[in-house]
């Protein structure tokens, strides 16, 4: 079995990368580009300019998936617009820390950033919501209220207020319950566990005795290796096996209570953006969106064959979350969320929306998507 995993996930790899760069660099760049509408009268003076950017990241260098799809982004605009736009990706650490790029872009010492929203919660807590929150939205739910909800409006509005421009850059979908050290059967096993968890749920966690603290995702390996923490959630497999955290923890907890579908962003500085023509913010605002459809195909294409590898190849143990743990979960979340809503006025309002939204997608998700992998659960063919 393992080495069918490990020929399954090389012949993955192999024959995705140079047909992925070459089918996204073709295919969405051609559909890109015939959405855009170039002014015909741009003036010689503006068609002739060039504009060297920089994009400052929350990622280590060459992480899967995450790095890859801002490379091959990059990499469209820089062809669309015939060289006129380029932009240099920053990670994590090169130019500025990786949770300080927000402030880093909104100052103005670089042009882009690229991050998860919920990092910039101590500005407000309704960052939060346009990424993730425990029991909340899948990535393809977020993006329906973000895209069609009224989320879009309501996180143009936070990140102006910072003198940015914000674009959702992907979901993750669902993401992994992390890896520990120790088998948690109840909710009273989080009690003294030191664990790297986000934003609200690491503030569920905290409500049940466990020490949390967030470190970047290049520093995960080594402060599990070195007992600094006792357990860590990061993403899902593909991104996991390449961060080697199998090495770490051999219990890998699963459902994602916490993280059902987080969504990134990308966001601009509004002086840079404004300095830009119409055709390059045309360009520019269409590769992204390109990269949001792609970043969460190659993720989900990749995590069925390295869940695989490590099951089989490093024996890892695969633990569910029991129900009653859950519920503890879930309660203490929504208590938490609330309570979170209420202290600010944008908070709010965009937890009112999102709430909206949620009564919605859930009545349909149960029929739709729910209905589906219920019924293909219990069919045997």
């Amino acid at each position: 079995m393992a080495k069918e995993a490990k020929a399954k996930v090389k012949a993955i790899d192999e024959s995705s990368k140079t047909k992925t760069r070459r089918k996204f660099l073709g295919e969405s760049g051609a559909l890109a580009a015939a959405s855009l509408t170039i002014p015909a009268a741009a003036s010689a003076q503006t068609a002739a300019k060039k504009f060297a950017w920089d994009l400052v990241t929350a990622w280590p260098k060459d992480l899967p998936g995450y790095h890859s799809s801002l490379v091959r982004m990059t990499e469209q605009v820089s062809q669309m617009s015939e060289g006129r736009l380029t932009i240099k990706i920053r990670p994590g650490g090169e130019l500025c820390k990786p949770f300080e790029c927000f402030d880093f872009v909104s100052k103005g010492s670089a042009q882009m950033g690229n991050g998860v929203p919920y990092y910039w919660r101590s500005k407000s807590e309704a960052f939060q919501f346009f990424a993730t929150i425990p029991f909340g939205f899948t990535s393809s739910e977020t993006e329906a209220w973000i895209h069609h909800g009224g989320g879009r409006a309501l996180a143009t509005e936070l990140y102006d207020s910072f003198g940015l421009v914000y674009f959702p850059a992907g979901g993750s979908g669902c993401q992994m319950g992390g890896w520990f050290n120790k088998e948690i059967n109840s909710i009273n096993d989080f009690k003294g566990l030191k664990i790297r968890y986000p934003a609200f749920a690491g503030d569920v966690l905290k409500k049940h005795g466990a020490i949390v603290t967030m470190v970047p995702a290049g520093e995960i390996y080594s402060a599990l290796k070195s007992g600094q923490i006792d357990a860590a959630e990061w993403v899902g497999p593909w991104n996991d096996y390449a961060l080697k955290l199998y090495e770490s923890a051999k219990f890998y907890y699963w459902p994602s209570w916490h993280e059902p579908g987080t969504v990134n962003d990308i966001f601009v500085n509004k002086t840079a953006w404004n300095s830009l023509p119409k055709d390059l913010k045309a360009i520019l605002t269409n590769a992204i969106q390109a990269m949001e459809l792609d970043f969460n195909a190659e993720l989900s294409a990749r995590n069925n064959g390295y869940l695989s590898l490590l099951l089989n190849s490093h024996k890892v143990q695969l633990k569910r979350f029991s129900d009653e743990t859950l519920t503890e979960l879930a309660k203490t979340s929504k208590a938490i969320v609330e309570e979170a809503a209420n202290k600010d006025p944008m908070t709010k309002k965009v937890f009112q929306s999102y709430t909206q939204f949620r009564y919605n997608v859930l009545s349909w998700g149960s029929v739709a998507e729910g209905g589906y992998m219920a019924a293909r659960a219990n069919i045997k063919i």
